[in-house]
């Protein structure tokens, strides 16, 4: 089934699980879901690009009546934690009830030592709870290496990859825009699992069905817009309105986790 990446569609994915009686929590109520006589989600969205659509994506899932579990990063190339209309979104996120938690780039650092690795992300776990005011007690993997999906790193908290705490969720992605298996309202509709780990990158979500090389024009615009409202109300010498023209070539390379 090849379904679009629209915001519709992804209202209508969420209204299925809820309507095939599946329960949505938190990473930590999985014990709970496991242990219910329900079917059980967690819902899961990696941020790396575009807060935007997330802004969007929490509303819709907000008006259904479901909460989940925001990764943001603090290196993303798009998007900056601190901004004013990040900001806006983020703590708008948070006062509909969903959580946040953080997206770790091991890349960053160069470095595949267990450790290192460790002590790098608890730092970034301190630096979002100071930002934020939001304890971080789970985090998940950008492009995650083999080390990582081989459960050879262990951290100090819940690890979105790791077998041991994630065991008994059956892991389902929209990585590149693919559905490895079908499209999640395909397995809702028929039950196929009874606990999902869910994981949704919002930039591929739009209001339109859009090639994978319109998503990153999208990508690059909201975060133009973003700037330019900043710039527009701070800096007297920016003071007109800009479009933004956009030429892409195919990325290339890119997991998209």
């Amino acid at each position: 089934m090849n379904s679009p990446f629209t915001f519709a569609h992804y209202e209508r994915m969420i209204a299925t699980a809820l309507d095939c009686g599946y329960e949505f929590g938190f990473f930590d109520t999985r014990q709970q879901l496991l242990s219910s006589a329900r079917h059980g989600c967690i819902l899961r969205h990696d941020c790396d690009y575009d807060l935007v659509a997330a802004g969007k994506l929490a509303r819709i899932e907000s008006a259904l009546g479901i909460r989940s579990t925001w990764f943001l990063m603090l290196h993303s190339e798009l998007y900056n934690l601190l901004s004013a209309p990040n900001r806006d979104i983020i703590e708008t996120i948070l006062e509909e009830g969903h959580r946040i938690a953080l997206h770790f780039s091991p890349s960053f650092y160069g470095t595949t030592d267990n450790d290192t690795l460790c002590e790098r992300i608890d730092e970034e776990r301190d630096l979002v709870r100071r930002l934020l005011g939001q304890e971080i007690t789970v985090v998940s993997f950008h492009q995650p290496t083999s080390l990582i999906l081989d459960n050879r790193i262990k951290i100090g908290c819940c690890n979105t990859y790791d077998r041991e705490d994630m065991a008994g969720f059956h892991y389902i992605s929209d990585s590149n825009m693919k559905w490895r298996e079908a499209c999640p309202t395909v397995l809702f509709r028929e039950r196929r699992y009874p606990h999902l780990q869910l994981l949704i990158h919002p930039e591929w979500w739009t209001e339109q069905a859009q090639p994978i090389e319109q998503k990153y024009e999208t990508m690059f615009r909201h975060g133009f817009e973003q700037a330019q409202s900043v710039m527009l109300e701070n800096e007297r010498s920016y003071n007109t309105p800009r479009r933004l023209s956009l030429t892409l070539k195919t990325p290339a390379g890119n997991s998209g986790e």
